[in-house]
């Protein structure tokens, strides 16, 4: 009798179906649900988000220490593979009834998991637009922007930098209503 064997090539696939299909089922975690108290509470709203950011940065993690245990030298394609899963499942939740801030909370916390330097330059100057415009959709719009271009400074994998571009282009889109708000001058101001 011969013992089943898989090849190297079918662990691999397998592996990675797993890694994908995890960072799925993460981003379809309902963190809005969960904190369901964060509209009374802005205690509540904060661990709302910190919440989306740590789900962002476990799939991220996690993606790359199942691929570092099988010894792949360069796995940044299925990481990126897999944080872009997470982002995806966090908007397309059906707990998430349309909430854009899940989504970007993930995506910065894959940003942060990527390339922590990067994900802190990109939390200021969005804070610092922000600031200064009292518009919201103004420093996300120039944060997501800059995004790739910080990942290709900071010398990180090529797809880092195309995750990034491609996961600010679904924000933007995701962001849409917002953006037109901010073009005609109606978008809510920071207080």
């Amino acid at each position: 009798m011969s013992d089943f064997v898989l090849s190297f090539e079918a662990k691999y696939a397998i592996i990675i179906f797993v890694a994908a299909f995890v960072s799925f089922i993460i981003g379809l975690i309902p963190t809005d649900k969960l904190f369901c108290q964060a509209k009374a509470s802005k205690k509540w709203l904060c661990l709302m988000v910190l919440a989306d950011i740590l789900r962002g940065a476990a799939v991220v993690i996690f993606t790359a220490i199942v691929l570092s245990r099988m010894q792949i030298g360069s796995a940044s394609v299925f990481i990126m593979s897999a944080a872009f899963l997470a982002l995806i499942g966090s908007s397309k939740s059906a707990f998430s009834n349309g909430n854009t801030a899940s989504p970007l909370a993930v995506l910065f916390g894959t940003i942060l998991a990527l390339n922590w330097q990067a994900g802190l330059i990109l939390a200021a100057v969005w804070g610092a637009v922000t600031f200064v415009t009292k518009k919201y959709s103004a420093g996300l719009i120039i944060a997501l922007i800059l995004a790739p271009f910080l990942m290709f400074l900071f010398n990180n994998p090529l797809s880092y930098a195309i995750y990034c571009a491609i996961s600010a282009l679904y924000m933007l889109y995701l962001y849409r209503e917002s953006i037109k708000k901010l073009v005609k001058g109606l978008d809510d101001e920071v207080k």
